[in-house]
This record gives C-alpha cells, sequence and structure tokens, in this order.
C-alpha cells in the first residue's frame, strides 16, 4: 500500500509525532473509508477468486456451544467518583447517567470517553475516580483511576489487575 511507504519515508526523515505501526493503521483505515473504495474492492475480490475455475467457497455453518446466545460487545463505560467537587458531578451527570451517588454510567465513543475522562482528571481535586469500559482485550474491560486511590492497575501477562496501597501508619 502506497500509504505505508509513505509512512516510512517520514518515519525514516523523522518527520513522524507517533510510533510508525500507529500511522501505517490509521493512514490505512482512512484509505478503506474513502466513499467507494469497499465496493470497488469487494467484486475484484471475488474476480480473483473465481480465476481458474475454482468453485465458490461454500461457507461452513457456524457451531456454537450456545446457540440462542450471540456474544456482541456493548460499548459502556461506568465511572465511580469519591469526594469529588460538585461541579464536577454536575458536568459528569450532563453526560452520563447517575445510578448511585458517584455513580455514572454511559456509552459512548472512545473518543467522547477519553474527553469525558480529561475532565475528570483535571477536576478531581482531593477526591478519586477510577473509570471502566468494554475494551477488546482478554478481560473484556479496562480500566484506569486517577486521584488518590488505593487500588492501581498493574499489567501482568496481557492481564489487568489490582494492587492495593498500603495505608500509612498501619501494617
Amino acid at each position: 500500500m502506497p500509504e505505508a511507504f509513505r509512512i516510512a519515508g517520514l518515519a525514516r526523515k523523522g518527520k513522524l509525532d507517533m510510533p510508525v505501526e500507529r500511522a501505517v493503521r490509521q493512514a490505512c483505515r482512512d484509505v478503506f473509508r474513502r466513499p467507494g473504495l469497499l465496493q470497488r474492492l469487494i467484486p475484484r475480490i471475488e474476480e480473483v477468486l473465481e480465476a481458474g475455475d475454482l468453485p465458490r467457497p461454500v461457507p461452513r455453518p457456524r457451531r456454537s456451544a450456545r446457540p440462542f446466545t450471540t456474544r456482541r460487545v456493548w460499548p459502556m463505560m461506568v465511572i465511580v467518583v469519591e469526594g469529588a467537587p460538585p461541579r464536577l458531578r454536575g458536568r459528569l451527570a450532563v453526560w452520563l447517567l447517575e445510578i448511585r451517588a458517584g455513580v455514572y454510567v454511559g456509552d459512548y465513543s472512545r473518543r467522547v470517553r477519553e474527553m469525558i475522562w480529561q475532565q475528570v482528571e483535571g477536576a478531581i481535586g482531593e477526591g478519586d475516580a477510577v473509570i471502566a469500559w468494554t475494551a477488546p482485550t482478554d478481560q473484556g474491560f479496562s480500566f484506569a483511576t486517577c486521584g488518590k486511590n488505593r487500588r492501581m492497575p498493574v499489567y501482568f501477562d496481557g492481564l489487568t489487575l489490582v494492587h492495593f496501597a498500603a495505608i500509612p501508619g498501619k501494617r
């Protein structure tokens, strides 16, 4: 793909402000989002696969241990705040549903989720907060914390675990 070579050239010249892999992924995403590309690409792929008079493969039926359930990842996020200033709580209530005191839930894209979390980090003050969201990980979710929180995420062998910090003065 020409985009990959263009980005590799920028990286070699030191004109790239992000990792090469990320820049290539984003450039390829933008190419595939161009209007009409998939409509032109899919017939070409079928044409190539039909070359040589090979019969078109018949798709195998999906086997499932639980035939009446579907696994769909619902994008969801949960933010829990403690000791947050009223202004921050009001701002969160604009975007999210407060289902219990200090517990906010919503369904937003990654970009909006990151924007909301930046606001939490900037306004948490003496409080603490945790955010959890659905993610394509082995656990099915990911999370982050900010403020004075005893529970801190620790990454271990592809999993996110929780480390409890000691309470000062206690053993």
